[in-house]
C-alpha cells in the first residue's frame, strides 16, 4: 500500500495491491476536497483486475448541522447516511436511479454498531459494507475514517487513533488537552477529541465561552481605576478571559483578548472600545497613540504618577489637562516656520 499526501498533510491518493496466485489486483482512491478540511468533498475509485477496470466517483453531501447525510455516486445513485446520536454510521438506505421519487426507500445495506471506543460490536463484513470505501463507520457522520489503509487506525485530524486500546499513536499537540498526552477522552459518550486536539465537550467549550466574556467584560470596566491594585486584577482578569476564550476553541478571541489587555493597562479602560472602533488602524501607529500609551514617558504615565499621589479624580483632571496641552502643541508645530515665528 502507497499513500500520497498534499501540502497540508490530507491523503490524496491510496494505492492497494494484492496478489493471488498469477493475478493481481490493484484499488486506487484519490480523495478531492474542497475546503481546509480534511474531509474529501469528492472521491474517484478505480479497481483494477486483470484486464478490467472499474472507476467510480462518489460525492458527500452534508446535513444542515454539517454531519454527513448522504453520498452520491457518478451514475446517480446515492445512498442516505442513518447515524445514532454518538455520530457513528450506523446503517445506509439505498436509492437507486431506476427508482421513482414516490417510492419509498426501504434498502438498508445492513447494520453497524461499535463501542464507546469504537470497536465494531457487530460482524466485521457488515460493518465495512455500511462505512463504505473510506471508512465512515464509527463517528462516520463527522466523517472520520477508519480503513485498511491505516490499518484499522482513525484518522483524527493530526492524529491516528487506536480504537483496540481506546488511546492516540502519538503525543497530543496541545498540552493538557487531555488526562494523559495519548488517551482519548475518559467519557467518550459525552465527549469526542475529532481534531486529534482536546477532549472537551461542547458543553464545557460553550461554558469557557460565556465564562471568557464575562471575564472580558470585568477585566474592561476594573481597568478604568487608575489604582495599581486595580490594574494588576484587571491584567490577570484579561489573561483569565484570554485562557477561557482558548479553552473554548477560539483562538482568535484569545488574541483579539489579549490586546484588549494589553491596551487596557495603557488606555485606562479605553483598550475595548478602542480596539472595536473604527480608528485603532490609525491611532495604533500614529505618534498620537505612541505618546498617549508609552508607559512612562508617556501621557498616560505621567497621569498615573499624579494618580497615585492625588486620586483618581486629580488623574482624570491631569490626564486630560495635558491631553489637550500636548495636541496644542502638536498642532503648533505642524505649522510652517514663518507663520510661527511672525
Amino acid at each position: 500500500m502507497t499513500l500520497a499526501l498534499d501540502a497540508g498533510g490530507r491523503r490524496t491518493v491510496a494505492t492497494t495491491t494484492t496478489t493471488s496466485g498469477t493475478s493481481t489486483a490493484t484499488s486506487t482512491l484519490e480523495r478531492h476536497y474542497a475546503d481546509a478540511s480534511d474531509n474529501p468533498a469528492w472521491t474517484v475509485a478505480t479497481d483494477t483486475a486483470g484486464t478490467t477496470t472499474t472507476t467510480t466517483t462518489t460525492r458527500y453531501g452534508e446535513s444542515l448541522s454539517g454531519d454527513l447525510a448522504a453520498t452520491i455516486a457518478s451514475d446517480g445513485a446515492a445512498e442516505l447516511t442513518l447515524a445514532n446520536l454518538h455520530g457513528d454510521v450506523v446503517t445506509t438506505i439505498d436509492i437507486p436511479t431506476t427508482q421513482a421519487s414516490s417510492d419509498p426507500a426501504t434498502s438498508m445495506t445492513g447494520w453497524a454498531d461499535y463501542s464507546e471506543y469504537g470497536n465494531p460490536c457487530g460482524p466485521a463484513t457488515t460493518s465495512a459494507a455500511v462505512a463504505g470505501k473510506v471508512g465512515y463507520g464509527w463517528l462516520g457522520a463527522k466523517q472520520r475514517s477508519t480503513t485498511a489503509e491505516t490499518a484499522g487506525l482513525t484518522l483524527m485530524g493530526d492524529r491516528l487513533y487506536n480504537p483496540a486500546v481506546g488511546a492516540f499513536t502519538s503525543t497530543d499537540p496541545e498540552p493538557g488537552g487531555n488526562t494523559t498526552a495519548y488517551t482519548y477522552p475518559q467519557d467518550p459518550i459525552n465527549a469526542v477529541d475529532l481534531d486529534g486536539h482536546w477532549g472537551l465537550s461542547k458543553k464545557w467549550k460553550r461554558r469557557f465561552a460565556s465564562a471568557a466574556r464575562g471575564l472580558s467584560i470585568a477585566s474592561s470596566v476594573i481597568s478604568w481605576c487608575p489604582l495599581a491594585q486595580c490594574q494588576a486584577v484587571s491584567v490577570a482578569t484579561g489573561l483569565m478571559a484570554a485562557g477561557a476564550y482558548r479553552l473554548a476553541g477560539n483562538r482568535s478571541a484569545a488574541r483579539r483578548q489579549l490586546i484588549t489587555t494589553a491596551l487596557n493597562v495603557a488606555m485606562g479602560g479605553r483598550g475595548r472600545l478602542l480596539r472595536k472602533s473604527f480608528v485603532p488602524s490609525r491611532l495604533r501607529t500614529g505618534s498620537v497613540f505612541r505618546a498617549l500609551h508609552r508607559r512612562r514617558g508617556g501621557l498616560i504615565g505621567m497621569g498615573w504618577r499624579a494618580a497615585s499621589r492625588r486620586g483618581g479624580a486629580s488623574y482624570s483632571r491631569y490626564h486630560h489637562k495635558y491631553v489637550a496641552l500636548w495636541l496644542m502643541n502638536q498642532g503648533a508645530q505642524s505649522q510652517p516656520a514663518a507663520r510661527r515665528t511672525g
